[in-house]
């Protein structure tokens, strides 16, 4: 696919339908008495003659209109002519490009206009686009556009940005156009569609290789030469190469590329089993980390304990009311203060209910509360889960 610059006329390249007949008719809505609205098919999708470029066919599905909401209508191209407005994008389909609802202004030159379609004079359509994408037929050529054989030499315009649409008294006026100064010109960059790419570049742009400097690149572990160098053989056979030269390039491309395929496969088998052992080390080290967490969050919880005035025989309980996991984040970052306070007010509950129970079973002891806890160590740690049971509403912490 080749890039080139093609020159074109600042107003775009504009068609106009050869037929002398017209494209424009009043809006059925409309009472021919007080008309507002008209219609014009802007395009048919023929091929039709220009100036500067012969015979010209526009791809009518492949005209961009762009996300406009509004689609100005002029006279003969010209911008200080203004004739209507379209609120809706013009149909596109067999018929051509039609705009169906064309709103008439309210100006001089529209009021002219109008005049002139109620006294049926025979106004034909007119479209201007900006080309991007372009097919060259030289003679003898055809291609198909629009459901519709062309026949080279011919340009088609395979791709389009839609400018505007006008009405006109005729066609284009060929002995203007061909005397159109430099000032009125201008460059674009169009993608040639049938373009040889083995074809020599814009001055500035790359040109062929010799051999030689294809097989020098050759010797670079580059798919792109590769490439390069397949389309140069596939040239250079219909241009006359000998069989030899021809048989040690084709030699070297399979050469080339069969190390290529065994590169790339071993690169495949590789990857995968690099993967493998990445997977399994990050596993061993999430591991090592929770393990590690644990381990650190055992020691703030037993340093407490020890400091506390808990029993030891009751310091399990303590343990199961303090999951360290409750302050682990979604990144596995450890709230060590929360959890620590998290830890100090349950060794508090712990300490308060057992100061508590040893009260109520001294009492006991010297007749004045219950006997069952006379000597009954055990009796004395049944009775401290009971009432853990009823911390924060529930029993679920016995």
């Amino acid at each position: 696919m080749i890039k080139k610059k093609l020159k074109i006329p600042k107003k775009g390249i504009q068609l106009t339908p050869q037929e002398n007949s017209s494209f424009l008719n009043f809006s059925k809505e409309d009472n021919e008495d007080d008309i507002t609205h008209f219609s014009m098919n802007t395009y048919t999708g023929d091929v039709m003659s220009h100036w500067l470029f012969g015979d010209v066919a526009i791809d009518i599905s492949g005209i961009d209109f762009g996300k406009k909401k509004r689609f100005p209508i002029l006279e003969q191209h010209d911008i200080s002519r203004k004739i209507g407005v379209s609120n809706k994008r013009p149909t596109v389909g067999e018929d051509g490009v039609v705009f169906d609802e064309i709103k008439i202004l309210s100006n001089a030159d529209a009021a002219e206009f109008k005049q002139n379609l109620l006294d049926e004079f025979p106004y034909q359509a007119s479209i201007s686009i900006k080309p991007q994408k372009t097919e060259e037929l030289a003679e003898k050529q055809t291609a198909e556009v629009n459901g519709r054989k062309v026949k080279g030499p011919a340009l088609i315009v395979r791709a389009s940005e839609f400018k505007e649409s006008s009405v006109c008294v005729f066609g284009v006026d060929k002995n203007t156009s061909v005397s159109a100064s430099e000032d009125d010109m201008e460059e674009v960059e169009v993608v040639v569609l049938n373009a040889e790419e083995s074809e020599t570049k814009d001055e500035g742009g790359e040109k062929d290789m010799t051999i030689d400097e294809l097989l020098a690149k050759l010797k670079e572990e580059n798919q792109e030469y590769h490439d390069v160098l397949a389309q140069f053989i596939a040239a250079q056979e219909d241009n006359g190469t000998t069989d030899k030269e021809v048989a040690d390039l084709k030699a070297s491309l399979e050469a080339r590329d069969a190390e290529i395929k065994t590169l790339k496969a071993s690169e495949k088998e590789s990857t995968v089993e690099y993967e493998k052992r990445i997977a399994a080390l990050e596993k061993q080290e999430n591991l090592r980390k929770e393990k590690e967490l644990k381990t650190f969050a055992d020691n703030i919880v037993n340093q407490k304990l020890a400091a506390s005035q808990v029993p030891e025989r009751l310091h399990d309980k303590v343990r199961k009311q303090t999951d360290y996991n409750l302050y682990v984040d979604s990144e596995g970052k450890f709230d060590q203060t929360k959890f620590s306070e998290a830890v100090d007010s349950e060794i508090k509950d712990f300490a308060e209910i057992w100061e508590e129970t040893t009260k109520e079973a001294t009492s006991s002891v010297l007749g004045f509360g219950d006997n069952r806890f006379e000597n009954s160590g055990e009796e004395d740690e049944d009775l401290v889960s009971e009432m853990l049971g009823y911390v924060g509403g529930t029993e679920a912490k016995q």
